[in-house]
């Protein structure tokens, strides 16, 4: 079957199944805890908070160890963490790129319905609850946020789906038509009647 074919392609070529699990956790703890640290100190933040706050860079991070076989929880407990460590002083941090692994990798595996509302929930509870409590976010950063989630479920679904993975004609059967060629029978030509020939 076509389709088959071409994911057993993707698999004979992409990436081995390895690197796309354990890269991007590394990655993701490498740029976010380090980070959290540096900034809290120098911000002299209170030490519980400085704890909280890599607690919850480690973990966003960690949980991608799950993505492959529960990509749908693994992006909502990425959005989870994401969201309360936004509330974590200090306000200045930086990105939690595992929530961008987490959508990517969700929507590579199938779970886009898990993705969707889990980011969504998340963010909305966000935006709702800053409001709320009066710790308000400046319109550029809701609308920057936003648009990098959009891009990140872009980039998701054109992995999942590349061009000219589905939809694309068939491609002739050239060993066929040099097999029939040499046959010297032709698609539209009436075969001889050996029955004839042999009476004859």
């Amino acid at each position: 079957m076509p389709e088959q074919r071409q994911d057993d392609t993707a698999r004979r070529f992409g990436p081995p199944p390895g690197v796309t699990l354990y890269v991007p956790v590394v990655v993701a703890f490498l740029v976010q805890v380090p980070a959290t640290v540096a900034v809290s100190l120098w911000m002299h933040v209170a030490p519980r908070w400085v704890l909280l706050g890599t607690v919850l860079a480690a973990a966003s991070a960690l949980a991608l160890l799950a993505a492959r076989a529960l990509p749908g929880p693994t992006v909502a407990a990425v959005a989870a963490f994401t969201v309360a460590d936004l509330f974590v002083p200090p306000d200045a941090g930086p990105p939690f790129i595992a929530l961008a692994f987490a959508i990517v990798g969700a929507v590579v595996r199938g779970a886009l319905g898990w993705a969707l509302g889990a980011v969504g929930s998340a963010w909305l509870v966000a935006v709702v609850a800053s409001g709320m409590s009066g710790h308000l976010w400046h319109p550029f950063r809701i609308a920057l946020t936003t648009l990098l989630i959009g891009l990140c479920f872009a980039i998701g679904v054109g992995l999942a789906h590349p061009p000219g993975s589905r939809g694309a004609p068939p491609r002739p059967d050239r060993r066929a038509a040099a097999r029939e060629r040499a046959g010297g029978a032709h698609p539209h030509r009436p075969r001889a009647c050996t029955t004839c020939w042999r009476i004859r």
